[in-house]
């Protein structure tokens, strides 16, 4: 975004696109169209305004919110799917009408909680043909295919992924063994990359925008300790975590 002034506003900011290039390839202009101003503006970088970028190369993060977000909701719709295609229903076949509503009837009475359900005999085999006038269809190995818990755990994976990813500190939860804190302080380190260089960008285009405005911004990382303690002791997991 540019930050610039005018009369109607004062000193404000406002996002647009930039335009040109000097002789190292970084833009000169910053346009601006907003509704409320009666013209677009044609900002002139350095004399007319200064820009505030998250990243040196202007194109911001949408690209690894943009991953992340793809990737959990595929994930989401196939853990719905999966709680669903993990639930035990009784499929049942009879051979008439009245032998199904038979059944239906038991199983009412069991799910009230009759604690006697006494049925037709005529209901058992045919003493004849020895057909059984009803079947079950048994659903096996439910146990075997419910993955709802790994999908869940993936899940968190991604997350974790996507925390480190923008800056946020995350511990490696699924080692099992005991886990040195070294390790989780070089995660740490490894998640502060690149929220490191989003700042030190921040920090460049305030000074810039300060010295020409005449302000005081600047901006500070919530999650960060530069001087990790204790760096080889070793902790349990549910300790570090």
């Amino acid at each position: 975004m540019a930050v610039f002034e005018r009369p109607e506003y004062g000193i404000a900011f406002n996002p647009g696109n930039p335009k040109g290039y000097n002789f190292y390839y970084q833009p000169t202009n910053y346009l601006i169209a907003n509704p409320a101003l009666d013209r677009s503006l044609d900002l002139v970088i350095g004399k007319d305004c200064e820009i505030i970028k998250l990243c040196p190369d202007y194109l911001g993060i949408w690209d690894i919110i943009t991953y992340y977000a793809e990737k959990l909701s595929m994930l989401d719709s196939a853990i719905n799917m999966s709680i669903t295609n993990s639930k035990l229903a009784w499929i049942l076949g009879a051979r008439n009408k009245s032998i199904a509503q038979t059944i239906k009837k038991i199983f009412d009475k069991v799910n009230r909680g009759d604690p006697l359900v006494i049925y037709d005999a005529k209901m058992q085999d045919d003493p004849a043909t020895k057909k059984e006038p009803w079947q079950f269809l048994d659903r096996q190995g439910i146990k075997n295919s419910y993955i709802t818990t790994d999908q869940l755990q993936d899940f968190q994976t991604i997350l974790n992924n996507f925390d480190c990813e923008i800056g946020i500190p995350t511990i490696p939860y699924q080692k099992k063994e005991r886990l040195v804190t070294s390790e989780a302080d070089s995660r740490i380190i490894d998640s502060t990359s690149r929220s490191i260089v989003w700042k030190n960008t921040l920090d460049e285009c305030f000074k810039l925008v300060n010295k020409h405005f005449n302000l005081d911004l600047a901006c500070e990382l919530r999650f960060y300790d530069p001087e990790p303690e204790n760096a080889d002791k070793e902790v349990q997991d549910d300790e570090q975590l």
